[in-house]
C-alpha cells in the first residue's frame, strides 16, 4: 500500500480536514458536466481549491477541483483566518465607597471584605429624663403577651411636652411584617412599633399627646403580638421574644429634666434608675451611734411605703455624696446646723437646735 498523499492549496492541512468534515463532496456526480454551473447553494468564489483523491490502494487519481461552500461566521461575515481585532479594554470597576460598588463574594472564612462606611443620617439614641422600666430586665416571650405597671409624674412634669422613648431587641425568628408592639398610657395608644430589630437594640420615639400624662400614677401598658418567621410548632412559640433596653426606654421632657419633687405626696415621682431601683441615701455628717440604726431602718421603711418603691436600695453616706443620679432620694439627717452645712438652699427651720430630716431627689 502506498502512502496516502493529499494536495492542498490556499490553506493548511488542519483547515482542509476541518472543511472536509463539515460537508465537502469528494467527487462530483458522474452525470454532471465538468463545465456545468455550480449548484445554487454553492458560492461563486471557493474558499479553498482541493484535488480529489482515491482512497483505494493504487495510483492517486487526479480529478476536477472541488467547490466548497464558504463558511459563515457567527455574525454573517465570511469565515477567514485573520485573527479578530482586540476588544476594547473594560472600564475599571468602581472602588469601595463609589456609587454602584458591590463587595465581592468572600469564600475564605475569617477574612471578611471591608464594606463601604455607612452614612449616619439620624442622631444617636436619646437618654430618657425619666426611666420607666420597673425591673432590671423586662422580656416579653411568646406569640401574645402584655405587661403593665404604674409610673408617677409630678404636676410640673405633665405640664411639659413629653416624648416616649422605647428601646428594644427581638429574636431573629420574629416576622417583622406581621409582628407589632403597642404602647398605651392611661388607655390611650401612644405608639405602635413593628418588631424589626434582631441585630441590636433600636430606639423609637413617639410624641405623647397633650393631656395623656396625669399628675400622680399613670398606667403604662405594652402589648406584644409576634408571628414566627419559619415555624409554627408549639416549641417554636418560645423562640419568640422582645426585650426592652432599660437605658433607652423612658420619657424625655422638653427643656430637659424637671426639678425634683418637694412635697411628700410626690415621693412616688422620685422614680427609678436604669435597673428599676430607687436609692434612698441617708446623709449623715457624724458617726452613727448604735441606737440610731433602728431609726434609720424605720425611716427607710416609712419612705418605701409612702413612695411605693418596689426595689429600694438603702445606704448611709457622708456629706460628700457627689451628684445625684436618677431615681435617688437624699435624706439629710442631723441637727439644724448640720442641715445648713449640707444643703445648698436650706429651708427655714423651727429653732436653731431642732432635729429634722429633709429630702430631695
Amino acid at each position: 500500500m502506498k502512502a496516502l498523499r493529499i494536495g492542498v492549496t490556499g490553506g493548511v492541512l488542519l483547515t482542509a480536514l476541518f472543511l472536509a468534515a463539515v460537508g465537502a463532496v469528494a467527487k462530483p456526480p458522474a452525470d454532471t458536466p465538468a463545465n456545468a454551473a455550480a449548484p445554487s447553494r454553492a458560492l461563486s468564489a471557493p474558499a479553498y481549491d482541493m484535488r480529489a483523491f482515491d482512497m483505494q490502494d493504487g495510483e492517486d487519481t487526479e480529478g476536477d477541483p472541488l467547490v466548497l461552500p464558504t463558511l459563515m461566521g457567527p455574525t454573517g461575515a465570511p469565515f477567514g483566518m485573520t485573527p479578530p481585532a482586540p476588544e476594547a479594554a473594560p472600564q475599571a470597576a468602581p472602588g469601595p465607597g463609589a456609587p454602584g460598588y458591590v463587595a465581592p463574594f468572600q469564600m475564605v472564612p475569617g477574612q471578611p471584605v471591608a464594606a463601604a462606611p455607612a452614612k449616619i443620617e439620624a442622631p444617636g439614641p436619646k437618654t430618657p429624663d425619666r426611666f420607666i422600666v420597673p425591673v432590671p430586665r423586662l422580656r416579653l416571650e411568646g406569640e401574645s403577651l402584655s405587661r403593665g405597671w404604674v409610673t408617677w409624674f409630678t404636676q410640673q412634669e405633665v405640664e411639659r411636652p413629653a416624648t416616649l422613648l422605647i428601646g428594644y431587641l427581638n429574636a431573629i425568628y420574629v416576622m417583622p411584617e406581621r409582628s407589632r408592639m403597642r404602647v398605651t398610657i392611661n388607655g390611650q395608644l401612644v405608639a405602635e412599633i413593628p418588631i424589626a430589630s434582631p441585630q441590636g437594640a433600636t430606639q423609637v420615639t413617639a410624641a405623647i399627646p397633650a393631656g395623656v400624662l396625669r399628675a400622680g400614677g399613670n398606667l403604662i401598658r405594652i402589648d406584644m403580638l409576634a408571628v414566627h418567621r419559619t415555624d409554627c410548632s408549639i416549641d417554636s412559640t418560645y423562640d419568640l421574644w422582645v426585650e426592652l433596653d432599660n437605658a433607652l426606654t423612658g420619657v424625655a421632657f422638653a427643656g430637659g429634666p424637671v426639678s425634683p419633687p418637694v412635697m411628700a405626696d410626690d415621693l412616688p415621682a422620685v422614680g427609678i434608675d436604669v435597673r428599676g431601683s430607687t436609692h434612698i441615701r441617708f446623709i449623715h455628717s457624724g458617726p452613727i451611734e448604735p441606737h440610731q440604726s433602728a431609726h434609720f431602718l424605720a425611716a427607710a421603711q416609712a419612705l418605701t411605703q409612702r413612695g411605693r418603691y418596689a426595689h429600694p436600695l438603702v445606704s448611709i453616706v457622708g456629706p460628700d455624696v457627689g451628684p445625684t443620679g436618677p431615681g435617688t432620694l437624699n435624706v439629710i439627717v442631723g441637727m439644724a446646723e448640720d442641715l445648713r452645712a449640707t444643703m445648698a438652699n436650706p429651708p427655714a427651720l423651727l429653732g436653731g437646735a431642732a432635729a429634722g430630716a429633709l429630702f430631695q431627689r
